[in-house]
């Protein structure tokens, strides 16, 4: 849904989703704010929100995050993003990090909620140490899942089937969204409709069906100009790749 963001009418878009045939939909911190209208037109459009994005911050906030889960129906909570300012530095604030995620994820899953982590490019980006904060994350927060952007990962030069085989085990769910030839689509920050850009995702999904746990797989542009063409064009360039489960 964060895709989507900037669409007119949640009403108006949620049927055209279904028709596209989207049966489950993400959510995220800004849709949040009346839960009752939210669970009321997913129910009315026979789609549901299995997994929903919570910033760090609202994370902290238990009772909350757990009344809007259970209106909405979501199961696994993801934390998708940190501000800059709140990113650690070191291995040892990295450290830190991680065990409050975990703590989070203890928290949760005493209630019956899955806790996972949704990367970006930073996480990516290697210590002086030459240690990777992806690593430690995972590392220091044992219990934790881990939702994973691919093409983030390509962004900071990394081979996607290498953190796949690393970590898969902790993998339960990828954003699938493509990154556009260079030089094109600048108006959409780089980034293309699934199957329309550069990424493998026919390889990809081949290593994630073997090495990891991912039965989640959710569209994403995070800058499309045209919502519907995005969500059309993406899912059938998911199927013809294989990558529907």
């Amino acid at each position: 849904m964060y895709s989507a963001r900037n669409y007119p009418s949640l009403a108006a878009l949620l049927p055209k989703l279904k028709s596209l045939g989207y049966g489950k939909v993400e959510g995220y911190g800004g849709l949040y704010d009346d839960k009752a209208h939210l669970a009321e037109i997913l129910l009315k459009n026979h789609i549901t929100m299995p997994s929903g994005h919570f910033s760090f911050d609202q994370l902290q906030n238990i009772d909350e995050i757990i009344q809007i889960a259970n209106r909405l129906g979501i199961k696994t909570l993801i934390c998708p993003w940190l501000e800059p300012e709140q990113r650690p530095q070191t291995k040892t604030d990295w450290v830190k990090l991680s065990a409050s995620l975990e703590n989070l994820a203890t928290t949760f899953a005493a209630h019956g909620f899955n806790f996972a982590w949704h990367n970006h490019d930073f996480e990516f980006i290697p210590l002086p140490t030459g240690e990777f904060p992806m690593d430690i994350l995972l590392q220091n927060a044992p219990t934790i899942s881990w939702q994973f952007d691919v093409a983030w990962s390509v962004k900071a030069d990394q081979d996607p089937t290498h953190w796949i085989e690393k970590h898969g085990a902790r993998i339960i769910s990828v954003h699938v969204k493509d990154i556009a030839p260079k030089g094109t689509c600048l108006d959409e920050d780089g980034w293309a409709d699934v199957g329309q850009g550069v990424m493998d995702w026919k390889g990809i999904f081949a290593v994630l069906k073997t090495r990891s746990k991912c039965k989640s797989f959710v569209m994403e542009h995070d800058n499309p100009g045209d919502v519907i063409r995005f969500a059309s064009r993406s899912i059938e360039g998911a199927k013809s790749m294989g990558v529907m489960l």
